[in-house]
């Protein structure tokens, strides 16, 4: 079944079995990239899976790469990306876990 567990909001919901889903996006976007004759097939698949998990809402507009030939901003996608657990996951509470008091948010992680 559908969960929320990982994503932090009750409102965005990882597939069942997220795992098999990013690795069916993967076969089925490359296959679809080279059918078109696009470059660098495995990239789009690559990004067809891992968006299973980083863009759960389809919200995100980290995937809208420049087609600038000088853009060196993958740092910035990566960034946008990549969320850690530690920081992002759980809120400790002091009460239900050996942490001080700590509310985790993700306005308070981007300032």
């Amino acid at each position: 079944y559908e969960s929320s567990y990982l994503t932090g909001r009750s409102d965005v919901l990882l597939p069942s079995f997220p795992m098999r889903k990013a690795c069916n996006e993967m076969i089925t976007q490359e296959a679809r990239s080279r059918a078109l004759g696009e470059d660098y097939p495995l990239l789009h698949a690559l990004m067809a899976s891992t968006s299973v998990f980083n863009n759960a809402s389809k919200e995100e507009k980290c995937y809208e790469l420049p087609d600038d030939d000088s853009f060196d901003g993958i740092w910035d996608f990566q960034y946008c990306t990549q969320l850690l657990p530690q920081e992002t996951y759980f809120s400790m509470t002091g009460i239900k876990d050996m942490f001080f008091h700590r509310p985790i948010n993700n306005e308070m992680i981007s300032s």
